[in-house]
């Protein structure tokens, strides 16, 4: 998770005490103030000229990815009604290029569950944890249904490595 601009996570790397050149991408999120996204050191000789290709989560163009973090409902209490549920950040996915020529792709995912600041009454607190769980699942499940399934029995990626990584707040 990062700042709202590539422009300023690329700032931070410019200019924070760390060795190396680096190359930046970031995924927006409308209205959100911090976006997921990823950086590589480039000096080490290990990636290609080019090595980040990014499929935008919010272009329709991007597939699975936009259909995977689109607003969504789902059953999470099972109690046989749809509840409605969103991505606050849209997950980042780009494929890297080696300086050797291997690929392989990477989905950065921020799940939030809320935080609980205002239940001071246990019950209500237990309530509520139980509530942001149900969220972080229905989250899971989408990405897994609508993404992750696709994309492990798609010839065309099947056999295209994939790291799954990220932050899970469980509030």
């Amino acid at each position: 998770e990062g700042p709202n601009s590539i422009e300023e996570l690329q700032h931070f790397f410019d200019n924070a005490p760390l060795q190396g050149a680096w190359i930046c991408a970031l995924q927006r999120s409308p209205r959100q103030s911090q976006c997921v996204g990823i950086a590589l050191r480039m000096d080490t000789g290990l990636w290609s000229n080019d090595p980040i290709l990014q499929f935008d989560a919010l272009d329709n163009e991007s597939g699975a990815i936009n259909r995977a973090s689109d607003p969504f409902d789902y059953d999470s209490d099972d109690d046989g009604l749809l509840e409605k549920h969103k991505f606050e950040r849209r997950p980042l996915y780009v494929e890297l290029r080696t300086a050797g020529g291997r690929r392989f792709r990477v989905a950065g995912l921020h799940l939030k569950s809320k935080g609980i600041f205002t239940a001071l009454e246990w019950s209500k607190w237990w309530r509520q944890a139980d509530a942001n769980r149900r969220r972080l699942l229905a989250q899971c499940r989408r990405f897994r249904d609508i993404f992750l399934e696709p994309y492990l029995s798609d010839p065309a990626t099947r056999d295209l490595p994939l790291a799954v990584c990220g932050d899970i707040n469980d509030g």
